[in-house]
């Protein structure tokens, strides 16, 4: 068990230290959708959530958290996002085969598009969406260890023209001490879509829970970008309700902050994120959990 430790975590760092020699710029990948964050705690924390995350939400941050959810739940959330684009996710998560068991869909809709022939007439409106449905799996291990993996099907639907791929994410997590927690995970590992790469993206991160204060960390390295980071801070003023904010480098549009709160009573959670981008607009996020 050791030797599969090691060399999982030597394939993370050797994915992530290679990413720069395929990067090719902006605008160079597909399925760019997987680049918005899921979840409106894990967005209201400047998306500081590869190590801190710890809800069904894993199966798109990092697949290994999933190891340390002791019940099964039910996770779904919604993201008003820009320009009428809007995107939602859900899933579910079980004890299962030894660890747990994830299931779940991410989707955007990206609205509504005038169609035009090649002669510069109407032709009528037309949609255009990206899916993912995928499995994931995570186990604990010895030392506070715990790894995990997450895989699917990916498509991409315009009009009439439909592109589709393989495409997962693996991580690693460790617990130290109780309070402290250190994360990596390679996100949207797999085939291209289309002729174009998916976008890539290496992640260290790390968090710290000090009383009623959490404060959360991630390096993060595209393959079509410079690297950015994140910050979060989670403020519990009481058991049911949380204050938080964050900040993330790298936005093309917008000053990179963010804020939120979440409501928690018994197993029911609620959570709910702002975003703001400028000159382009404000983006809101909710999420809804359930425990049972």
């Amino acid at each position: 068990m050791q030797r599969v430790k090691k060399i999982f975590i030597l394939s993370l760092l050797a994915i992530g230290l290679a990413l720069p020699a395929w990067a090719k710029g902006p605008g160079t990948t597909s399925a760019n959708f997987l680049k918005v964050g899921v979840g409106a705690r894990a967005t209201a924390l400047g998306e500081a959530y590869t190590a801190l995350v710890d809800d069904a939400s894993a199966l798109y941050w990092n697949p290994a958290a999933l190891a340390n959810m002791e019940n099964s739940e039910f996770f779904t959330a919604y993201n008003s996002y820009l320009v009428g684009v809007s995107q939602g996710y859900i899933a579910l998560s079980f004890p299962s085969l030894g660890g747990n068991l994830g299931i779940g869909a991410n989707y955007m809709d990206m609205g509504k598009f005038e169609g035009y022939n090649q002669s510069g007439n109407p032709t009528g409106n037309f949609g255009a969406t990206d899916s993912y449905i995928f499995l994931g799996y995570g186990k604990k291990l010895s030392g506070g260890w715990s790894l995990g993996i997450s895989l699917g099907s990916l498509s991409d639907k315009i009009k009439d023209d439909t592109k589709s791929c393989l495409a997962g994410t693996v991580g690693v997590l460790k617990e130290i001490g109780g309070k402290y927690r250190l994360g990596a995970a390679a996100q949207n590992l797999g085939q291209n879509l289309g002729k174009d790469p998916l976008p890539l993206t290496f992640k260290i991160g790390g968090a710290a829970k000090f009383s009623s204060l959490t404060l959360s960390a991630d390096a993060c390295l595209p393959n079509d970008n410079d690297a950015y980071f994140c910050l979060g801070l989670e403020w519990n003023l009481m058991k049911a309700f949380a204050l938080r904010a964050g900040y993330r480098t790298g936005r093309d549009e917008g000053s990179g902050l963010s804020a939120g709160l979440g409501f928690k009573v018994g197993k029911f959670a609620f959570d709910y994120a702002f975003i703001p981008y400028g000159d382009l607009g404000d983006t809101h996020r909710v999420s809804l959990k359930i425990g049972f």
